[in-house]
């Protein structure tokens, strides 16, 4: 699977447009694979300047939190691409001991373009490319997916993850019987050990069966509020 980000840029003449394709979007990092790759490609008309990083990813009351880290490594750091170059960017392990924890490490990959001397011809407004995929660290022994679905107040569903490893939400659907209460696009991820929350536009407060049925990378889920 790869991942593809247009950026325009505006100005008085002509518009450039900055675009890169990712693939892989996700790395998983082992005991046994403790070094993966991605392959970042420009597909723009223009070159492009990109600067790689990794940072800590936790997350509090769902909300993403993120902080500087050593624990994985990514070469090269810094890059600049041509219109067409490919660029292989490779991810790795400072050490096995961060493949022996109990619970799944996670992390955030950042590219992130570096502005250079703009165009001549005048003044330009810019956005730059900014994409962040997800770096995970497999725990020791197996992986495992759990979680309980609650109503802890009317019109909001939450979710908390009782595994250790995270769980990615598709599109969500909560239902009572053949009556649909509410929808949810991309629920998004819930790490290990924490919850996240959703509000339920009109649902007001769930009804006794209320079941939860959704997208996730680890398979289709069909799970009744209060069910493991």
């Amino acid at each position: 699977m790869a991942m593809v980000l247009m950026v325009g840029l505006a100005g008085p003449t002509a518009a450039l447009a900055s675009s890169i394709q990712v693939s892989p979007i996700r790395v998983t990092l082992t005991a046994a694979q403790p070094v993966m790759a991605i392959y970042v490609t420009n597909d723009g008309d223009a070159p492009i300047l990109i600067q790689a990083s990794v940072q800590h990813w936790t997350q509090d009351e769902g909300e993403d939190l993120y902080a500087p880290t050593r624990d994985v490594l990514v070469n090269p750091p810094q890059f600049r691409l041509a219109p067409g170059q490919k660029q292989i960017v490779r991810f790795g392990l400072v050490s096995s001991n961060l493949a022996a924890a109990p619970t799944e490490g996670t992390y955030r990959a950042f590219l992130q373009e570096v502005p250079e001397t703009p165009p001549s011809g005048g003044a330009t407004l810019r956005t730059l490319l900014r994409i962040s995929l997800p770096v995970f660290v497999a725990p020791a022994g197996d992986a495992v997916v759990a979680g309980r679905w609650s109503s802890p107040a009317p019109g909001m569903l939450r979710y908390e993850n009782t595994g250790n490893s995270h769980i990615q939400f598709g599109a969500m659907r909560v239902v009572a019987g053949e009556r649909t209460l509410a929808t949810i696009d991309v629920g998004g991820y819930v790490l290990a050990g924490q919850h996240r929350d959703w509000k339920l536009s009109g649902a007001g407060t769930l009804p006794p069966g209320t079941r939860i049925t959704a997208e996730s990378d680890a398979g289709a889920i069909d799970q009744g509020i209060g069910g493991e």
